[in-house]
């Protein structure tokens, strides 16, 4: 492999390493909800799952109605918080239509928190309850 071979692989592997550096982790997530007074422990005793890292994938298809609690990397929100959901054009257009029964977390635009809208791709974790 040549010199300049290594130097895009070396160049790309600190990119990566750079993007996740920011990423919350379960582990983090349940640091982040009890620095915030919320005991995570009891949080699954009554149902709920908290989701770190799984919100590129699958769980941005949870119902945005069953999310108690959104984490940035930094901060806790509950839900009651929220003043407005902002979909995204596309969701909102389908919503008018009568095609969004259940909006998912992959509709959703931002979050209005406090007269500031938190983008989706800030939310780094979220707590939600388990559909019995």
């Amino acid at each position: 492999m040549n010199t300049f071979m290594k130097k895009i692989i070396y160049s790309a592997m600190l990119f990566t390493l750079n993007l996740s550096a920011g990423e919350l982790t379960g582990a983090g997530a349940r640091a982040l909800l009890t620095k915030n007074g919320i005991n995570p422990q009891i949080l699954e005793q009554t149902g709920h799952r908290i989701m770190a890292g799984e919100l590129t994938g699958a769980g941005k298809m949870v119902d945005i109605n069953r999310i108690e609690y959104f984490m940035t990397d930094k901060k806790v929100y509950s839900m009651n918080e929220v003043r407005q959901v902002i979909l995204d054009p596309r969701a909102e257009r389908a919503e008018r239509e009568g095609r969004l029964p259940k909006p998912t977390l992959n509709d959703v635009k931002s979050l209005e928190v406090n007269q500031a809208q938190i983008g989706t791709t800030l939310i780094q974790a979220v707590v939600i309850k388990e559909q019995p």
